[in-house]
């Protein structure tokens, strides 16, 4: 990544760490092979992609970028809850507090 007066490497390098090490721990959660893209936000940043690379970057203004990502077979829903349970599992240590009856 350039910036205006550096260039950076350690945020992509921890982005494909991070994916590869949920890609190995959902497939091995949920028994069937789950594949993760690594993706970089960099908010308020103007993001210009040269080229493609393994990790997406990109500024958070147009989360429907997210959307045209393709990376492989479109998940079942099934597949999908899965996931969501074992992320849930794993990452929820709190009770939410947004809505209350």
């Amino acid at each position: 990544m350039k910036f205006p007066s550096w260039t950076e490497v350690e945020p992509l390098k921890q982005s494909k760490k991070n994916s590869a090490w949920l890609q190995k721990w959902l497939t091995s959660a949920i028994g069937e092979s789950v594949h993760v893209t690594p993706v970089l936000a960099l908010p308020g940043w103007f993001v210009e992609k040269p080229k493609p690379g393994i990790v997406r970057v990109y500024n958070g203004k147009i989360p429907q970028f997210l959307t045209k990502i393709y990376v492989g077979p479109v998940l079942s829903d099934t597949l999908i809850q899965r996931i969501a349970h074992q992320l849930e599992q794993r990452c929820r240590d709190v009770e939410p507090t947004g809505y209350q009856k």
